[in-house]
């Protein structure tokens, strides 16, 4: 059993340690006597230390933990284009004519965003140019069926398996968040809760992240949702924070093993 679940990735750890947080102090009189300030517990933090992962599975790993990457949920009308920002308030590259947020075509929240055909959106989201990325989103082309997409590094998952399809439905590379009919098909889409990781996920996550995507909003930046023997049954909504690692030699490369705290919401 995984001690703990972060956004549907089983993380296996050697040892956990659960942290009360006591809203208030307890502090001495001056007699001596001490004295509680403290009200019921209310919080909790936790500790991680993981078992030894292939080193770019490590980096992946905090990056995740650690709340990296941009979301787009859409859901902002406070202006007319505040629904373009990320959820790291970055402004929108370039938006085609036609592009529209949607309180119809939407699969989570109060709305979606829809591109005509030939159209893109794009962000500069800061990856690295050089480093794989992952693009992560509920897509719906025309009036068909909202499908989960994930591209990371050229492979494509709809659903959580694996396809050969070359079709782009986002795409997250070269340092830019791309939607849209990237391949110029000639196809309106739709999107929702569109995620842009600086990473490649691994295949083994795939399954995982699919399953909590379909039930959650990703969380927003520097944040994550737990799961495990000692949260609650429902999952606790955390900020993450990665810790000393520590690198091991392998036979052609190391593995890390690292420390990371889940302090609860």
């Amino acid at each position: 059993m995984a001690l703990v679940t972060i956004n549907g990735v089983d993380v296996q750890c050697e040892d956990s340690e659960r942290m009360p947080v006591r809203l208030g102090e307890v502090v001495r009189s001056i007699n001596g006597i001490p004295r509680s300030t403290q009200k019921i517990q209310r919080k909790d933090d936790f500790r991680f230390t993981t078992g030894p992962l292939p080193e770019g599975e490590s980096k992946a790993l905090q990056a995740l933990i650690d709340g990296e990457g941009h979301v787009l949920t859409f859901e902002d009308n406070s202006s007319s284009t505040s629904h373009l920002y990320t959820s790291r308030e970055v402004a929108p590259l370039l938006v085609d004519a036609g592009v529209a947020r949607s309180t119809a075509a939407r699969r989570k929240g109060l709305a979606g965003l829809t591109v005509p055909a030939n159209q893109i959106v794009m962000w500069n989201v800061g990856f690295s140019v050089d480093e794989a990325a992952t693009f992560i989103g509920w897509v719906r082309e025309g009036t068909g069926p909202w499908r989960h997409v994930i591209n990371t590094a050229g492979q494509l998952y709809i659903n959580g398996v694996a396809t050969s399809d070359e079709w782009l439905f986002g795409d997250a590379s070269g340092g830019l968040l791309r939607i849209g009919d990237i391949d110029g098909q000639g196809v309106a889409t739709a999107y929702d809760d569109v995620v842009a990781l600086p990473f490649e996920v691994p295949a083994s996550w795939v399954a995982g992240i699919y399953g909590f995507h379909s039930l959650f909003a990703w969380p927003g930046p520097s944040r994550v949702y737990a799961w495990g023997p000692r949260f609650p049954p429902n999952g606790l909504l955390c900020v993450g924070q990665v810790g000393t690692s520590k690198a091991s030699p392998r036979l052609t490369s190391i593995s890390e093993r690292f420390d990371f705290t889940l302090y609860g919401t």
